[in-house]
């Protein structure tokens, strides 16, 4: 997955949850986003932590690179 795509993924996930209106706002944020908070945004929109702690095994075939573990290095 791509930067890119987590970051369209965290700006759909945040249009799906306000009005059509604030569009422009949202994308803007993401434009202006660093690559730590990106990160930390879409470990929430997809309860990362609580994946990883309740489900470790498939967490780790999930995800080939440990988002969180990057994270916590950054």
């Amino acid at each position: 997955m791509k930067i890119e795509d987590i970051k369209e993924y965290c700006i759909q996930v945040d249009l799906d949850n306000v009005l059509s209106g604030d569009e422009k706002d949202i994308r803007l944020f993401y434009y202006k986003i660093g690559l730590v908070e990106l990160l930390q945004v879409f470990s929430q929109y997809n309860g990362l932590e609580c994946y990883r702690a309740d489900e470790p095994e498939d967490y780790r075939k999930a995800y080939n690179i440990d988002i969180l573990e990057i994270i916590e290095h950054l």
